[in-house]
């Protein structure tokens, strides 16, 4: 359950004058609420937004071969526009999942739903998965919390999906969240893809060439990028597959100070 902050004073003042609100939300309407949601994403339907709060907190984790995790967070908004983008690219490759093992524990106006979901585009048994759904005051059932894990790269033998579709995809999911600042200096303005090269588009506020050159630039810049490209669970399988990566650096003044490429050559393998 989400904390809830503490009622005002005014609500205190009239809260002994009014009866108060009974929301009563069965064990049953949150078992239906799930079979809707299942429903709905088994038939790619973009309604499935319906289901979730804008304010609600969507977890993700994504587990590598070497058991390393990276989690990332989004608003159920964030979360929204992810599956409006993303929905027909699902639908392509059949990106379905099945749920097994389903409990709901309900307290008063909010059940906490778990269960095993396995990925059949991804051959993944998710044994984490669970969501929080919570009655408002006209009982509309609503998601708050949600959690899922994946690989970063399919267990499956064959590949559902070529390198540059999971490009496509990936820099339409991306996008959705920019632009948004990595440090002081630094703003990831956008994502784009050509074939299977993903790249990188940034912009440095402190500097232009007057101020950095691109000697400076690349001693500066290139093995973080390495490391990054090389070492991260989400970017790494995508130069094993044979793609490679590109960090684009542009001045304040919107002139290109440095173009870094990244292969599986870079690895060292």
């Amino acid at each position: 359950m989400r904390n809830k902050s503490a009622p005002g004073l005014f609500t205190l003042l009239i809260s002994p004058l009014i009866a108060p609100l009974a929301i009563s939300a069965e064990t049953q309407d949150f078992q239906e609420f799930f079979e809707k949601y299942q429903s709905l994403t088994s038939a790619f339907d973009v309604a499935v937004i319906q289901l979730y709060a804008d304010d609600a907190t969507i977890t993700g984790a994504r587990k590598g071969p070497d058991g390393k995790e990276e989690t990332m967070t989004i608003t159920g908004r964030q979360w929204k526009n992810i599956i409006i983008s993303s929905i027909d690219n699902a639908k392509k490759v059949d990106d379905r999942s099945e749920y097994s093992d389903i409990n709901i524990d309900v307290e008063a106006n909010t059940a906490t739903i778990t269960a095993t979901r396995y990925s059949s585009v991804d051959c993944f048994t998710d044994k984490r998965f669970s969501m929080v759904v919570e009655a408002s005051n006209n009982d509309q059932l609503k998601i708050v919390e949600q959690f899922m894990e994946s690989p970063v790269q399919s267990n499956c033998e064959a590949q559902p999906a070529d390198l540059t579709e999971y490009l496509q995809t990936t820099v339409r999911m991306i996008n959705q969240q920019l632009p948004t600042k990595i440090d002081a200096e630094t703003q990831l303005i956008k994502t784009s893809t050509d074939g299977s090269n993903l790249r990188y588009h940034y912009v440095l506020f402190n500097h232009t060439t007057a101020t950095l050159t691109t000697e400076n630039a690349e001693a500066r810049l290139s093995p973080l990028v390495v490391q990054q490209s090389c070492n991260s669970p989400n970017l790494r399988p995508i130069l094993d597959q044979g793609g490679s990566l590109t960090y684009i650096y542009n001045g304040i003044d919107q002139v290109q100070i440095v173009k870094l490429d990244v292969d599986k050559s870079a690895c060292g393998g």
